[in-house]
């Protein structure tokens, strides 16, 4: 399975995600902290069986950071 992009088959199917709002301070912009996880993906094809591991950036909670000008 080369393609490890798309739900069916992954475990789990559910991820949450952190989503940015804006920041308190006008001259800031919030910007996504993300981590690597590794998620499983079953083979969607009934002839081959078996799985992949394939790694997956998740954001896990929102910083600010200064504007870049």
């Amino acid at each position: 399975m080369a393609d490890c992009d798309p739900v069916d088959g992954r475990k789990p199917k559910v991820i949450p995600q952190a989503v940015c709002g804006k920041c308190i301070q006008e001259d800031m912009i919030s910007k996504p902290i993300y981590v690597q996880i590794s998620v499983v993906y079953e083979s969607q094809n009934p002839n081959v069986q078996g799985c992949c591991r394939c790694n997956m950036d998740v954001a896990v909670g929102c910083t600010c950071v200064n504007k870049q000008h």
